[in-house]
């Protein structure tokens, strides 16, 4: 596990190793995958559900996001190399996703500069996650760019399914799910 939080922290540094670095036990990335659901849960208090609820709710889309957007990744980079990828980009991914650990920090802020906060959380993962793919697996960051860009439909959809399933449950007011 030390080697996993070394590397968490080196990401978050722009600290990027050749692909075949990022192998762990199986059970690693998952239970750092689910640490990050756990802080942005956490950092969800809009999000009107039990605590219990609201950490399995974050922790199965974290998981299902995460897988997909892996898929996808992998499935890009083979199109462009017209070949499979020696090794998973799974742990690559979770461990890119290690700035959302700040969530709940960002939530203790009031109005517009917990929307800042939060806005500049997600725009450096997005920097970390583009600059550690492209690195990991010597490609260009524009051809990063353009396959994330591509996905944006599907992730769009994930989310808004992830919406929905919350306001169905109660858990977000129709009135807050329809902005």
């Amino acid at each position: 596990m030390q080697a996993l939080l070394r590397d968490a922290i080196g990401l978050v540094r722009l600290r990027v190793e050749p692909l075949a670095h990022y192998r762990y036990p199986v059970w690693q990335p998952l239970a750092w995958l689910a640490l990050l659901s756990t802080a942005a849960a956490l950092g969800a208090h809009d999000f009107d559900a039990p605590l219990l609820a609201k950490v399995a709710f974050f922790v199965t889309l974290d998981l299902l996001s995460t897988i997909v957007s892996t898929l996808w990744l992998m499935g890009w980079l083979r199109l462009l190399d017209r070949k499979p990828l020696e090794s998973s980009l799974f742990p690559l991914v979770v461990l890119a996703a290690t700035p959302q650990l700040l969530q709940p920090l960002a939530a203790l802020l009031d109005g517009d500069a917990e929307l800042i906060a939060t806005v500049v959380l997600t725009l450096y993962g997005l920097v970390v996650l583009v600059r550690a793919v492209a690195v990991a697996t010597a490609h260009r960051t524009g051809q990063i760019v353009a396959g994330l860009l591509a996905y944006l439909p599907l992730a769009l959809l994930q989310y808004g399914l992830a919406v929905q399933m919350a306001t169905i449950f109660g858990w977000i007011p129709a009135e807050a799910a329809a902005t």
